[in-house]
């Protein structure tokens, strides 16, 4: 594997050809459908596997890429037993630097069901801005959840 990013604990490594294809697929099929979403609804978008211990533990994303306005959805998944180890801030931090820097992105948005409290946290932690609340926008384990929308911006 190419390894094209190196943080202090994480490596993200470009997913490329069918089986890294493969592998992201049930990674992001995995995340939608512990979030409670429709697991097709990213469409196209780029992944980069998240290495540690050389091992895939994860992958960051970007989809929904809209070249004009300069701006991406993004999309973490860490495998459960990888979780709180810092490796989603890591990783976070290497996507959102690599969107901003050389795919000149100007905004990153990103939607969290508002029962995700760790993860609500993790965001604060990495400075996402909050954008607003989708009330009972999300619905999953047979009821209906709010998502809180945040970004992150280009620093001009």
């Amino acid at each position: 594997m190419g390894r094209i990013l190196t943080a202090s604990e994480v490596s993200l490594v470009l997913a490329q050809g069918d089986a890294h294809i493969a592998a992201a697929s049930k990674l992001w099929r995995d995340c939608e459908l512990e979030a409670g979403r429709d697991p097709h609804s990213f469409g196209e978008m780029t992944t980069w596997f998240v290495e540690h211990e050389e091992q895939i533990v994860g992958a960051v994303g970007l989809h929904g890429i809209d070249w004009i306005a300069r701006r991406a959805r993004a999309a973490t998944y860490i495998s459960p037993p990888w979780r709180r180890k810092g490796l989603a801030s890591q990783a976070i931090r290497e996507r959102n630097r690599m969107a901003f820097e050389q795919l000149n992105l100007n905004k990153i948005e990103v939607a969290v069901r508002a029962d995700r409290l760790g993860t609500l946290a993790l965001l604060g932690k990495l400075n996402a801005r909050q954008e607003g609340i989708c009330h009972a926008s999300v619905y999953a384990c047979g009821r209906y959840f709010d998502s809180v929308q945040f970004y992150w911006a280009r620093e001009v």
